[in-house]
């Protein structure tokens, strides 16, 4: 089974409605990545650092946020390690990225996922990152 980590901004745009330029319809393209993760039997990894972000911007408890989380039947939630932190630290210092950004990658490489889905793909346009970047609407 094919894993996928989700950066928090598909989230994000899906729980608050948002629009992209020309008045796109963020929150119907996330819907609908998110019906394919389901349809589709991909498996969706997040990390705490998702959650937390997620939870921050919408202003939405964690159990709020976990009980949407249940329609996916092949959740994965994993914990940040010390060591994922320091080398996202490396790997910010080196390529100016966002720290956040960079401690997404590394959790997703080290998930054993093929992609990474966010709506800010120059995020992660840095050598290090071999994974594949689609934004939902590309997915």
């Amino acid at each position: 089974m094919k894993k996928v980590y989700v950066d928090s901004n598909v989230f994000i745009s899906l729980i608050l409605n948002e629009f992209g330029k020309n008045f796109e319809f963020m929150s119907y393209k996330s819907k609908y990545f998110f019906d394919k993760i389901i349809n589709y039997g991909y498996q969706l990894v997040i990390s705490n650092l998702v959650i937390n972000e997620v939870c921050r911007i919408t202003c939405l408890s964690v159990n709020d946020f976990i009980d949407f989380l249940i329609i996916f039947d092949n959740l994965i939630i994993v914990s940040i390690e010390e060591k994922q932190l320091l080398e996202a630290k490396k790997i910010n210092s080196k390529n100016k990225i966002g720290l956040n950004d960079s401690l997404h990658f590394v959790i997703a490489r080290d998930s054993g996922c093929f992609a990474i889905v966010t709506w800010n793909k120059k995020d992660f346009e840095f050598p290090e990152n071999y994974l594949r970047v689609f934004d939902p609407r590309e997915f």
